[in-house]
């Protein structure tokens, strides 16, 4: 039986109308890969199909994210002001919302991956923010639409600063003269100014909001010591410098510096590049604001920036009530590991009873334990330790302020750290030392402090438990 060719037109049209209201390309790859008929009817109309669906998943971010990926694949420089029919995507005249401005709205199979690829980065980046702008509660984004559209374009735009005078650049050449030269880095300024002033004073509220928390980011990454052996010796940059300096190679650097993933990220920095470094995007959009601030036009948004209300913002530690604790600054096991950033394993170490700190033998291994563990499984057992031998029991689901939590700490430490060198078959002295972390020997005396276990009680804790006469 001979099927009638406008029944099967019917049909396609029917199936790409399905493909084209799926919610992202993953869905859209598993329809196409599972069915014939949805895969004959994406063959034969791919884009009507692909636009849609980038639409659904993007929104009106679409056209940020599309610049940023055009930009990076086509590698436009950043001066290329002369195109005759249109303008480059890294151009401070080009403008995303007009369509004039895009030679081709199809998507090319490399543009979706790539699409599709920084969106997890800017997702990934969004939960960060979420979880500390928004609802601690929370390890994944809480944002409103409208509050996740603003973070989105806000990150695509900063991204492509990054590409276009950040690290990408500079590897290049395109950004900066080879050597410092005072004329042309005036000029570069000159274009990144002009590349931001495109923007809305309430765009670039945005994007300096967004651009501080990337900051925040990689000064966490620094201060948990996972830019100290990557981005370059840790004596050469300080800690904020260090967190520009992820940042200069932009948005996905500082979210792998923040999962401690960055063996790849290296640059020989001289003295030139530090320099441009301290100086990166941050002052850029700070002097552009400054400027239209002068202006009678110009005035500051009346909203908040990106988050319209913070959930949670009267809640107190539940221990001390202190209301002089931000409500973000409370933690508890959902959020302990962000603390690493703040309590790195060597600030953990000082917290240590008596003289442990100082131990020849003890320091080094402490810091491995530390780094090997994550906090919240480090955090859960002190806990379980305190609930044991302690009257008034905690539970890990109370929010505590860090002073409060690290009364638990500094009394317990000590016993984690020994439980976790038994329970990593690790050697533990069987002879402990009367003086036990009080020891002042084992400070300069490495012999002594390998013989003896300092870790456990001192004789007049001992004493008052009845264990020594």
């Amino acid at each position: 039986m001979r099927i009638p060719a406008h029944s099967v037109l019917s049909n396609v049209y029917i199936l790409t109308k399905i493909l084209s209201a799926l919610p992202d390309f993953s869905s859209l790859y598993r329809a196409i890969t599972l069915s014939k008929s949805f895969y004959h009817a994406f063959q034969a109309y791919p884009q009507s199909i692909t636009r849609p669906v980038a639409h659904q998943l993007f929104h009106s971010t679409l056209p940020s994210a599309l610049r940023l990926v055009r930009c990076q694949l086509a590698q436009y420089p950043i001066a290329d002001e002369d195109a005759a029919r249109f303008e480059p995507p890294a151009s401070p005249a080009y403008n995303e919302d007009d369509p004039a401005n895009d030679r081709n709205w199809n998507l090319s199979r490399e543009e979706i991956r790539a699409l599709v690829d920084r969106r997890k980065v800017v997702q990934a980046i969004e939960d960060i923010f979420s979880s500390r702008e928004k609802d601690r509660r929370y390890t994944t984004s809480q944002l409103t639409h409208i509050e996740s559209t603003r973070f989105h374009r806000a990150m695509y735009r900063i991204w492509l600063f990054c590409v276009t005078y950040g690290c990408e650049a500079y590897n290049k050449g395109q950004a900066y003269a080879e050597e410092y030269d005072d004329d042309a880095d005036l000029e570069n300024l000159e274009h990144q100014k002009s590349f931001l002033e495109a923007f809305s004073t309430e765009e670039l509220h945005e994007i300096i909001t967004v651009a501080a928390f990337l900051q925040h980011m990689g000064a966490w990454a620094a201060g948990a010591g996972f830019l100290d052996d990557v981005a370059c010796p840790s004596d050469y940059l300080t800690s904020d410098e260090q967190a520009s300096y992820a940042l200069f190679h932009g948005p996905q650097a500082v979210l792998r510096a923040q999962r401690n993933d960055l063996i790849w990220l290296h640059m020989d920095l001289d003295e030139n590049l530090h320099t441009r470094i301290g100086d990166f995007l941050l002052p850029v959009i700070t002097d552009v604001l400054d400027a239209r601030s002068r202006e009678p036009e110009a005035y500051p948004p009346t909203r908040k920036i990106i988050i319209d209300n913070y959930i949670g913002g009267g809640d107190t530690c539940q221990l001390c009530q202190s209301e002089r604790v931000p409500a973000k600054n409370l933690w508890n096991v959902i959020n302990w590991n962000y603390l690493r950033g703040f309590h790195p394993p060597s600030t953990l170490q000082r917290r240590l009873k008596g003289h442990l700190n100082y131990n020849l033998a003890e320091s080094d291994q402490f810091i491995q334990a530390c780094e090997k563990t994550p906090y919240t499984v480090i955090f859960t057992e002190i806990l379980d330790l305190h609930n044991t031998n302690d009257g008034a029991k905690r539970s890990k689901d109370d929010w505590l302020c860090k002073d409060c939590l690290m009364v638990f700490t500094c009394e317990y430490l000590h016993v984690w750290f020994l439980q976790w060198k038994r329970k990593e078959d690790l050697f533990v002295p069987e002879d402990n030392c009367r003086a036990g972390y009080d020891c002042v020997i084992q400070i300069h005396d490495i012999g002594r402090a390998r013989v003896y276990n300092s870790t456990g009680a001192t004789r007049w804790e001992m004493m008052e438990l009845g264990m020594v006469h």
